[in-house]
């Protein structure tokens, strides 16, 4: 993990995360700091083992949809880390989603979540 000042994005990849401290602060205030360290998360751990295998791919050409705009704009790089926070939530913290954002993410990515679940991930703390 790479710990900076500064006011620039946090990053993943490299076997690390990169974080600024000063961003980091606002993402706090915007409530997405745990977000955010899980997307960046699943770029440095995620990313190079699946983004390009033939399940993942499989996935996400079986699904309906891309997760977000950003994913969709950029698959091979932003797919797994877009999909990973809605996967948790559905997954292991269904509590804090509506049912209606639980449909929501299940109807678009349902081939990913399984692709995830299939990982057998090692998911403590969380779960």
């Amino acid at each position: 993990m790479w710990i900076h000042k500064g006011l620039e994005l946090f990053g993943g990849g490299n076997n690390n995360i990169l974080i600024h401290v000063d961003q980091g602060d606002r993402y706090v205030a915007d409530g997405i700091l745990e977000e955010t360290l899980l997307h960046e998360a699943a770029h440095t751990s995620l990313d190079g083992r699946y983004a390009n295998s033939p399940g993942w791919l499989a996935a996400q050409a079986s699904d309906p949809t891309f997760i977000s705009n950003y994913a969709r704009d950029f698959p091979a790089r932003e797919d797994i880390a877009e999909t990973i926070v809605p996967y948790v939530a559905v997954q292991y913290r269904p509590d804090r989603i509506s049912e209606s954002l639980r449909l929501t993410i299940t109807s678009a990515i349902p081939n990913r979540i399984t692709f995830l679940d299939g990982l057998n991930l090692d998911m403590h703390p969380v779960n």
